[in-house]
C-alpha cells in the first residue's frame, strides 16, 4: 500500500548476493497477499504501492533460495520488478516497458505486454509448459488485473483476518467501521430484517442502508439469499478456513454486478492455489459464562505445472449464551437508572376485567384450586423478567462444510475450472415461556371473578412452569456449485463463462408454544381433573392436558440461484497513456423461493412457491490518458471509467444502471479519486406475492367522524405493483504516500447516498388516519370498487368476502409493502499504515474509522426527513479501530482498540446520554523456525484475546425488546480468550 518515489531509491547490489538462502512455503495468489508473505518469511522490510501491486497474480513459491532470487520468482510473468532500497528494506513496483524505438529491446510492439494480457508471441516457458492461463478480476470491475477506477477498496488478506483473533467471517466483519450490527444478526429483534432470520444467521449491513441493500458474492458469484423473506445473504455459512481475502466495496456497485449492491459488496475470495497441507485447531470460551468455542481445520491441497486442486473440511461449534449470565440482560432495568419493562404475562398470572381493564394479581404460593375472590387485591399484579426461564441472549450453532477447488489447463488457452462448497450448520435458541391472555369462562371448576361483572374473565398467563421455556432450532444445508472455463483467443483478449447453482435450504421448529384452540377447550372442560388451570403458582394441571395445547410451528425454506455468465474483456485501442480496455457480457439468472410455515393453531399451513428471472448486459471500460510513459508536470496519471448493466427482471420490467470513475494523480505519490453512480434493489418474491393478504376491519379515532371513530379497512401483506427502490451514490477521496515518511500510507473518502422508494411496510397506530406524515396510506370515503378489489383479493379476518364487501368501511389504510422511504446519509471514511523495519523487528500501525455527518429517514413520502444518527438502535456517527503490530524472529504481536463514540437516546423522556464504549482486543502469536525439527517445522501458536479488559456495553434504556445495551451498536459476548495451533506440512 505504500507509495514510493522510484527516484529515491538506491540500489544496493551487494545486498543481493549477500543476503543468506530462506526456506520459503508461499501459496500463489493476489500479490497484496503474497508479497505480504514473503516479507514476513524473508524478514526482510518490502515497501509497494498497493494500487501498483493489486490484481497481479504470482505463483507458489517453494524452496530454500537468497531472497532476491525468490522474489525474482515470485514476479516472474507480472508487470512487477523490484528494487534494494538498503540492504534490509526492497521496493517493489511497476515494472517499465521499453519504448518501441529502445534500442536496447529486441521485443516488437506486437508482443508487448498490457496489465492481464499475454500475446501468443510473449509466452514464457512456463506458459510452454502448459501453466495455467489464470484470469484475475478484482472485486468492483470485470476488467482483469484491474481495481474499480476512482472507488475506494477494502481489501483483507488471510493473514491480515487472522491478526484480528477471528473464528468466521461475521467476526471479522464486525471489527470493520463501515459495518452496522443492526438487522440480521445474532443477538437483534429490531426491524424487518432482524424478524425475517429463520435461519439464526448473520447478514452484513453496510454503512446502516441494511442487509439487504449489501450484495453478498463468493468469488464474485452471487449467493442464495436467506430468511422467511428472500431478503439478505447469511454470511455465518461461509468457513474461514477456505477464506484467501476478504474485499469490501462500501459504495454502490449496481453497474457492475446487478441489483442489490446500493450499499457495497463483500466479495468473499476462496483459496485456489495451494500446495501441501494445513491444519488448524482452535479453542476458546468466553470468561462469564458459556460461549465455549471450537474450530478444526484440514486442507489439503496440489499445484502442477498446469493446474491446481484443494479440498478443505471445517468444523465450528459455539455455545449459547444465557440471559442470567449478563445482569444488564434483563428487562427490570430500574437498578441502572432506566425503566421496568417487565411483562405482566405472568405465572402466577394477572386477571383482568373485560370491561374497565382493572387488575387482580393471583397470590403465590397457591394451587388455584380453592382461590377466592376475597384472596384477590384490585390494582395490583404480577411481573416477570421477560429474559427468565433459561433464556438465550445469543444461540449456539455448530457446523461442518466442505470446500475443493479444481483447476486445469487444456492447451496453451483454455482453462478449466470448478468450484463446490457444501455446509450444513444447526443453531438453537432457548426462548422466555409462551405467554398469552387467557379467556377464562364460567365453566371452568377453578373459575374465580373478583370484577363484579358476570361472565368470562381475562387472565394474562406465563405457561413457562407448564411446558417449560419456548425454545427454536434449525437445520441449515448449503450447496455452491460452478463449472467454468476461461479461454485466452490471443489479442490480449479473455472470454469467461461459468454456470453456478447455490442452495440454501432451513428447517426450522419451534417447541413448547401454545395451541389456543385447544387451550380454550381446556379452560372450558368443567371437570377438574382435566381442566386448565390457570389460578395456581405453577403448574397444577393434568400433564396429559397440557400435553394436549403443547404445540409449536415450522419454517420450511428452500431458496435457489442458477446462474450462466458470459464476459469478454481486453484491450480495443491504444492511447498515448496505454490500451483502452473494455468489458462486455451477459447474464442470466433464475431464482427460486418456497416457503412452508405451519401456524400454533389448527389453521392451514401457509405455503409460497415463488420465481423469478433476470436477463442482465453490461459493459465497461477503463482508459489509461496519462500514465508513467506519458506524464507531464502535474498529472502523473489520469484513468477514466464508465460502466452501464441493463436488467430485464420478468416480474416487474427492466432498469439500467450507470457507472462514471475518475482517478488523477498529480504527483506519484498523491492520488485523487471520484465515482458516480446509480443504483436499485428490486422487491423480493416476497414482497411481490399477494396469495397471502389479509384485511381486516378496524374502528380508528377520528375526531372528524360522527362518535369520534372511522370504521377502516385495514389492507395488509405483498404488492405486486411494488417498484425497486433507487439510489444515487457518488465518493470522492484521495490516497497520500508522503516521500518524507517511507512506509506511510494515507487515504480519505467522502462518500453521499440517497436511497428513495424504500421498500417497507407500516405498522398500524392509532392516529394514522389524521397523521399527516401517513396521508399517502389512507383512502377517506372509498369507493365501491375499491372495496371491493379489497375484499376480493385479500382473506378477511373477520368473516367471508361478503362480510367485508357489507362492512361499509369509512376510510382504507393500506399497510401492504410499499415505496414509501427515503434515507440520505453521507460521511467520510479515513484509514492510515506506517510500517517501518526497526533494529528489532518490524512495526506496522493502521488506523480505520468512519465518520457519519448525516444519517436522515423519511417513512412516507409525506414526512419529513427526520435524523436518526447517534440514537439508539442507527448508525453511531464515529466508529474506528486502531492496530499496533510488532513481529521479530518469528514472534508477532498485536493490539487494536475499538472505539464507538457516545450518543443519545432519544425514546428516554427526557434524552438520556449513551456512554462510548471502547474494547481492547490482542493477539500474540508465535511461528516456529523453519529449521527446528519436522514436527515442529511450520508451526504457528496464536493466543487471542477480545476485549480483553471485558468492558460491558454501554447502558441503554432500550425500550423495544427491554434489555439494558444496544443490540446494534455493542454485544454482549465480554472477554473471549482462545488458543489456537496452525500447522503446514
Amino acid at each position: 500500500m505504500v507509495c514510493l518515489l522510484v527516484t529515491a531509491l538506491v540500489r544496493a547490489a551487494t545486498a543481493d548476493s549477500a543476503a543468506p538462502p530462506v526456506e520459503f512455503h508461499i501459496e500463489g495468489g493476489d500479490a497484496t497477499t503474497t508479497l505480504t508473505e514473503f516479507s514476513r518469511q524473508a524478514r526482510l522490510q518490502l515497501l509497494f504501492d498497493y494500487n501498483v501491486v493489486k490484481g497481479h497474480t504470482t505463483k507458489p513459491l517453494n524452496g530454500i533460495l537468497q531472497p532476491a532470487e525468490a522474489l525474482r520468482r515470485l514476479l516472474a510473468n507480472t508487470d512487477l520488478d523490484f528494487d534494494f532500497v538498503n540492504e534490509r528494506t526492497l521496493a517493489v513496483m511497476q515494472k517499465r516497458i521499453p519504448a518501441e524505438s529502445d534500442p536496447s529491446t529486441t521485443e516488437p510492439k506486437s508482443a508487448k505486454r498490457s496489465a492481464g494480457g499475454r500475446s501468443k508471441t510473449n509466452r514464457t516457458a512456463a506458459d510452454a509448459a502448459g501453466d495455467a492461463v489464470e484470469v484475475v478480476r478484482i472485486t468492483g470491475t470485470y476488467i482483469r488485473d484491474k481495481v474499480p477506477v476512482g472507488q475506494e477498496i477494502i481489501s483483507a488478506s488471510r493473514e491480515e483476518i487472522a491478526a484480528t483473533g477471528a473464528a468466521t467471517p461475521a467476526d471479522f466483519l464486525s471489527t470493520l467501521p463501515q459495518t452496522f450490527g443492526g438487522g440480521p444478526n445474532q443477538d437483534t429483534y429490531i426491524g424487518q430484517e432482524a424478524q425475517t432470520n429463520s435461519g439464526l444467521g448473520v447478514g452484513e449491513n453496510l454503512r446502516g442502508l441494511g442487509a439487504r441493500a449489501t450484495l453478498v458474492l463468493i468469488d464474485g458469484r452471487r449467493v442464495a439469499p436467506s430468511g422467511t423473506e428472500g431478503e439478505f445473504v447469511d454470511i455465518e455459512n461461509i468457513p474461514m478456513s477456505a477464506v484467501e481475502r476478504i474485499d469490501i466495496l462500501p459504495d454502490s456497485a449496481s453497474a457492475t454486478y446487478g441489483a442489490d449492491a446500493v450499499g457495497g459488496v463483500v466479495n468473499f475470495v476462496l483459496r485456489q492455489r495451494f500446495k501441501g497441507a494445513e491444519t488448524i485447531a482452535r479453542g476458546g470460551s468466553g470468561t462469564r459464562g458459556d460461549l465455549q468455542e471450537y474450530l478444526f481445520s484440514q486442507t489439503l491441497g496440489n499445484a502442477w505445472d498446469s493446474g491446481s486442486g484443494l479440498v478443505s473440511f471445517e468444523f465450528y461449534s459455539r455455545g449459547a449464551l444465557p440471559a442470567a449470565d449478563r445482569a444488564y440482560a434483563a428487562s427490570d432495568l430500574r437498578p441502572y437508572g432506566g425503566g421496568n419493562f417487565d411483562t405482566n404475562l405472568t405465572n402466577p398470572g394477572n386477571i383482568i376485567s373485560p370491561a374497565t381493564r382493572q387488575t387482580w394479581a393471583i397470590p403465590a404460593g397457591q394451587n388455584g384450586m380453592h382461590l377466592a375472590a376475597t384472596d384477590l387485591v384490585a390494582g395490583t399484579q404480577n411481573l416477570q423478567n421477560t429474559y427468565s426461564g433459561g433464556n438465550q441472549i445469543i444461540p449456539s450453532q455448530q457446523r461442518w462444510s466442505l470446500y475443493t477447488n479444481l483447476r486445469q489447463a487444456l492447451g496453451d488457452r483454455v482453462n478449466v475450472f470448478t468450484n463446490l462448497l457444501l455446509g450444513h450448520r444447526d443453531a438453537a435458541e432457548t426462548l422466555s415461556g409462551a405467554g398469552a391472555t387467557l379467556v377464562v369462562p364460567t365453566t371452568n371448576p377453578f373459575y374465580v371473578n373478583p370484577t363484579g361483572i358476570p361472565g368470562p374473565v381475562l387472565v394474562n398467563y406465563n405457561f413457562g412452569k407448564d411446558l417449560g421455556p419456548a425454545r427454536g432450532s434449525v437445520g441449515v444445508d448449503t450447496l455452491n456449485a460452478t463449472l467454468g472455463l476461461d479461454f485466452d483467443p490471443g489479442a490480449s483478449w479473455s472470454i469467461s463463462a461459468y454456470g453456478s447453482f447455490v442452495r440454501e435450504k432451513q428447517n426450522y421448529v419451534t417447541h413448547n408454544f401454545v395451541d389456543l384452540t385447544a387451550a380454550e377447550l381446556a379452560l372450558a372442560d368443567p371437570n377438574p381433573a382435566t381442566a386448565l388451570n390457570p389460578f395456581g403458582d405453577g403448574s397444577f394441571t393434568n400433564p396429559a392436558t397440557l400435553q394436549g395445547i403443547r404445540t409449536g410451528y415450522r419454517i420450511w425454506l428452500d431458496s435457489q440461484l442458477q446462474t450462466a455468465n458470459l464476459i469478454a474483456d481486453g484491450p480495443i485501442a491504444e492511447l498515448p497513456g496505454g490500451p483502452l480496455k473494455l468489458a462486455v457480457g451477459v447474464d442470466r439468472r433464475n431464482q427460486f423461493f418456497t416457503a412452508s410455515q405451519t401456524t400454533i393453531t389448527a389453521a392451514p399451513p401457509s405455503n409460497a412457491n415463488l420465481s423469478r428471472s433476470v436477463l442482465s448486459a453490461f459493459g465497461e471500460f477503463v482508459a489509461p490518458v496519462v500514465s508513467d510513459s506519458n506524464d507531464v508536470p502535474g498529472i502523473a496519471h489520469l484513468e477514466i471509467s464508465a460502466a452501464a448493466r441493463y436488467e430485464n427482471y420478468s416480474t416487474f420490467g427492466n432498469a439500467t444502471t450507470p457507472k462514471v470513475g475518475v482517478l488523477w494523480s498529480p504527483t506519484k505519490n498523491l492520488s485523487l479519486r471520484g465515482n458516480w453512480s446509480r443504483a436499485i434493489r428490486p422487491p423480493t418474491l416476497s414482497d411481490l406475492d399477494t396469495s397471502h393478504n389479509q384485511a381486516e376491519s378496524v374502528p380508528l379515532p377520528n375526531p372528524a367522524a360522527p362518535g369520534g371513530a372511522t370504521s377502516t379497512l385495514v389492507w395488509q401483506g405483498g404488492n405486486a405493483a411494488v417498484r425497486p427502490e433507487r439510489a444515487r451514490s457518488w465518493t470522492g477521496g484521495l490516497d497520500f504516500a508522503p516521500a518524507v515518511t517511507p512506509g506511510l500510507t494515507l487515504g480519505l473518502t467522502y462518500f453521499n447516498t440517497v436511497f428513495t422508494n424504500r421498500i417497507q411496510s407500516t405498522t398500524l397506530t392509532a392516529n394514522i388516519l389524521t397523521d399527516p406524515a401517513y396521508a399517502a396510506l389512507v383512502t377517506h370515503n372509498p369507493s365501491a370498487g375499491e372495496i371491493s378489489f379489497i375484499c376480493t383479493h385479500a382473506a378477511y379476518l373477520q368473516g367471508p368476502a361478503a362480510t367485508c364487501l357489507n362492512s361499509a368501511p369509512g376510510a382504507i389504510v393500506d399497510l401492504r409493502v410499499l415505496n414509501l422511504a427515503t434515507l440520505e446519509t453521507d460521511g467520510i471514511d479515513f484509514n492510515s499504515r506506517y510500517q517501518q523495519a526497526l533494529p528489532l523487528g518490524q512495526l506496522r500501525l493502521d488506523l480505520n474509522g468512519t465518520r457519519l455527518l448525516h444519517f436522515r429517514q423519511a417513512q412516507t413520502p409525506d414526512a419529513s426527513l427526520t435524523s436518526l444518527l447517534s440514537t439508539e438502535n442507527e448508525p453511531i456517527n464515529l466508529r474506528t479501530r486502531a492496530t499496533a503490530g510488532w513481529e521479530l524472529a518469528g514472534f508477532r504481536a498485536q493490539v487494536a482498540a475499538n472505539y464507538a463514540n457516545g450518543y443519545r437516546d432519544v425514546a428516554s423522556t427526557p434524552p438520556r446520554r449513551i456512554d462510548s464504549w471502547t474494547t481492547i482486543d490482542v493477539q500474540l502469536r508465535y511461528d516456529i523456525p523453519e529449521a527446528s525439527n519436522w514436527w515442529l517445522r511450520g508451526t504457528r501458536i496464536e493466543l487471542n484475546a477480545r476485549n480483553v479488559f471485558n468492558v460491558d456495553p454501554p447502558f441503554l434504556n432500550n425500550q423495544i425488546v427491554g434489555i439494558g445495551y444496544d443490540q446494534e451498536n455493542a454485544n454482549p459476548y465480554g472477554r473471549l480468550l482462545s488458543l489456537e495451533l496452525r500447522k503446514n506440512w
